[in-house]
């Protein structure tokens, strides 16, 4: 982990948090500040769709269960269901010893 991945990570995040918090409040925006409802609203989304694209451009992205495959996901899929099955069998064992 590098400081670049800390940025887009948290970047992200604040950006989220932000755009919902415009969202949020884009209806008292005009009445308590004068600013327009539409005006928070895109910039709200903006927000969100810059924050979006800090968040999934961030580098040591997990892709091992990315798949379009359906063969591919069924077999994925039943790997992991016999290594859970077989580290449950040995956790079992250790509990009965």
């Amino acid at each position: 982990m590098n400081l670049s991945y800390y940025f887009r990570q948290y970047i992200g995040f604040t950006l989220a948090v932000l755009s919902f918090a415009g969202v949020a409040f884009a209806g008292v925006s005009e009445r308590d500040y004068g600013i327009p409802t539409n005006t928070v609203l895109y910039a709200s989304v903006g927000a969100c769709l810059v924050g979006l694209a800090f968040h999934e451009c961030r580098p040591f992205q997990r892709k091992a269960r990315m798949t379009f495959s359906k063969e591919e996901h069924d077999q994925e899929w039943a790997a992991f269901k016999a290594e859970v099955a077989a580290a449950q069998a040995e956790a079992d064992g250790k509990k009965t010893d």
